[in-house]
């Protein structure tokens, strides 16, 4: 099964094709909130375009495996043949992920929180193994960003600016990146809080790769 959803303004018609060796199996239009899917699929490797008229064609891979992997769930950004600078595109999909984070699983996120008294300690990671690193001259580079939010009982965003925004920048020798090839890139940031429950919604981006990831925990600060 696939399911996606296409996001873009105007009101030009958004169709979906799905392929596998460069042959179309079936085509679709997204509804009028711009969701689509397809049922019923064996498993296999199946590519998703998706065209609208002014707009780029985005390509999204799937790979269908069972019974590991049998769903996939993702949302598509088209941008206009010009408009909107990368820049604006990339914080436009960070809203999308804040207001769909169950849409977003490229990157798996890891995420402990530890509160005592009004001291909320986040710590964060990444796995490496989700992280693409580009090799150049025998070293290998990431770069990785993380931003959070925190959402009060009532829903609402509790700080105008992220309280959770670091970025960093990674740059391994080759038997370095064979030893972080199993373990998380992490980090860790400190929140004050009153006494209450609260949600925090967190986001992981691999900037090389343009991949986002999110989780979503609940917690209580007593």
């Amino acid at each position: 099964m696939i399911l996606g959803k296409g996001s873009k303004d105007g009101n030009a018609q958004v169709k979906v094709f799905l392929e596998m060796d460069d042959r179309v199996l079936a085509e679709t239009y997204a509804d009028p909130e711009g969701k689509f899917s397809f049922l019923l699929l064996k498993e296999g490797d199946y590519q998703v375009t998706i065209q609208s008229p002014g707009y780029r064609t985005y390509l999204h891979p799937v790979a269908l495996r069972f019974p590991s992997h049998q769903e996939e769930r993702f949302v598509a950004y088209l941008t206009p043949l010009s408009g909107p600078s990368a820049e604006e595109n990339r914080e436009a999909r960070w809203r999308a992920a804040f207001a769909d984070p169950e849409l977003f699983r490229q990157i798996t996120p890891v995420v402990e929180i530890e509160a005592t008294g009004e001291q909320v300690l986040v710590f964060m990671g990444a796995p490496a193994s989700e992280i693409s690193f580009r090799s150049q001259e025998q070293e290998f580079h990431a770069e990785i960003l993380f931003m959070g939010q925190v959402y009060g009982e009532d829903g609402k965003a509790l700080f105008k600016e992220l309280p959770i925004n670091r970025g960093f920048r990674v740059n391994l020798t080759h038997q370095q990146f064979l030893e972080i090839a199993a373990q998380d890139m992490a980090a860790r940031s400190q929140l004050q809080l009153h006494p209450g429950k609260y949600k925090l919604v967190l986001l992981v981006e691999d900037a090389m790769a343009g991949t986002l990831g999110t989780a979503v925990r609940e917690f209580f600060v007593p």
